[in-house]
């Protein structure tokens, strides 16, 4: 019986080989190269990546792909070529790992890898119940699942920052959107707000920064009555930067990127949209935020915590820095800074020693320098586009040009139909510059719009 889970499955298993796998959503398959490029050290045999994830990527991921989809396949039974990624995808990862869970096909694979090598590494976004029936072969590379729950919660983050002196911007909690509403009007009319909802199922889009009574009551991501608010006061906000880092031990916590948050505006309100290296805050608050993010890794080492995380700031227009938000996990610009550093630094051979052995078994020198300035943004102008007239007939060259550190964008078929600016790791711009990436993702943004209008026209 066909496994109704699965849209495509490219995987052939080869006795010959060990295998390391990826299981997630496919913004960051491109972490797991790395893990095999370290595993590959040790071992005679070829290591290849593995890919469980939720659409096609493109051919430089290799043939070891398989879609977990079950509104793609959907689609597929009502005679979509499988080739077009109408991306009917899961809400979110955690959708998408339960119907990972349930494939058998998935679990089939999983098993077939698990009985041809002594260790089995699957690498993961985040912490979460995956297959735990397969035994202690199988180590998951990512933070332990109870630990994700328990740190992924935004009252949890303050208050935690608060016992160990973190500054954080003043605000309230309120039980329901009622609640929520009359704070808001009665409190934070004529100032405005930065509202987030603390449903987990929102994830890093549940929030916006709202201006007026009027601009909360339409916004949709506040319309759930029975769910807890954060209110934040609106800050002079200068930059929002995101610090990285992967901890090992209490002794060893690796800082590893600083680089400001780009947040675009759509229909359900203000999103984040990617990341520009490096961060423009003054080198004091520069200072003070590795300093801070230290301090909160060195607190998540004392709770067992292991593998990547990330915190988000906020910088205003004195200098002053505040926490936003603890990430317990990789990160959208995970797979970015992974490319930016190497192949001088392997990120994800740091990630699975401070997992596997809980030491990096090494001295690090926090925030190594990057080579070039990186941008990354999603367009906003269709679901998805057709790529005919952008990618060379016939070659599928890389889509975005290079600079220096680029070794690794996505490239495309001719006749593909993709996410709109979708790249390995997110990245659409490498160059040496601020001015130059900006140039070069506003002149892609017009190709996308001129392909979109001939296509239209057809």
């Amino acid at each position: 019986m066909k496994d109704q889970l699965i849209a495509h499955n490219g995987f052939q298993f080869n006795p010959r080989k060990e295998y390391v796998v990826f299981a997630g959503m496919a913004d960051y398959a491109a972490t797991t190269q790395f893990t095999a490029q370290f595993l590959q050290q040790d071992t005679p045999k070829e290591v290849e990546p593995v890919y469980i994830t939720n659409r096609f990527l493109g051919p430089e991921f290799g043939t070891n792909v398989v879609v977990v989809n079950a509104g793609l396949c959907e689609k597929m039974r009502a005679g979509l070529d499988p080739r077009i990624q109408a991306l009917t995808s899961a809400k979110n990862s955690n959708d998408f790992m339960a119907q990972a869970h349930r494939s058998y096909t998935v679990r089939s694979i999983l098993t077939e890898i698990a009985g041809n090598q002594d260790r089995t590494y699957v690498n993961m976004f985040h912490g979460i119940p995956f297959y735990p029936d397969l035994g202690e072969s199988v180590l998951r590379i990512c933070a332990d699942p109870q630990l994700y729950v328990d740190l992924d919660n935004k009252e949890y983050q303050r208050a935690l920052a608060q016992k160990h002196g973190v500054p954080i911007p003043p605000g309230e909690k309120v039980d329901s959107r009622t609640e929520l509403l009359k704070a808001f009007k009665s409190r934070y009319e004529g100032t405005g707000a930065f509202v987030t909802s603390l449903d987990p199922n929102w994830g890093g889009t549940g929030c916006a920064l709202i201006d007026t009574y009027e601009e909360l009551v339409a916004d949709k991501k506040f319309e759930r009555e029975e769910s807890p608010y954060l209110i934040l006061t609106k800050l002079s906000r200068a930059s929002s930067p995101n610090c990285m880092g992967i901890v090992a031990n209490p002794d060893e916590v690796f800082i590893c990127t600083l680089s400001d948050q780009l947040f675009s505006d759509g229909k359900n309100g203000t999103s984040h949209a990617g990341n520009c290296y490096p961060a423009t805050a003054p080198p004091e608050s520069s200072e003070e935020i590795i300093k801070q993010t230290k301090k909160i890794g060195q607190v998540l080492a004392s709770m067992d915590y292991k593998g990547f995380f990330g915190v988000d700031y906020i910088v205003d227009n004195q200098g002053r820095v505040f926490m936003a938000e603890i990430n317990p996990r990789k990160q959208s610009s995970t797979p970015q800074s992974m490319f930016l550093l190497a192949p001088e630094l392997n990120l994800g051979e740091l990630e699975l020693r401070a997992i596997r052995d809980g030491t990096f078994g090494r001295t690090l020198t926090d925030m190594p320098p990057l080579k070039t300035c990186c941008a990354y943004k999603e367009t906003k102008a269709r679901d998805t586009i057709l790529l005919n007239g952008i990618v060379d007939n016939g070659t599928g060259r890389n889509v975005f040009a290079s600079g220096d550190g680029a070794r690794l964008l996505t490239s495309y078929l001719p006749g593909t139909t993709i996410s709109a600016g979708e790249t390995i790791g997110g990245i659409l711009s490498v160059n040496e510059s601020r001015d130059e990436v900006q140039a070069e993702i506003e002149n892609l943004e017009r190709m996308i719009q001129s392909e979109l209008k001939i296509q239209d026209a057809v």
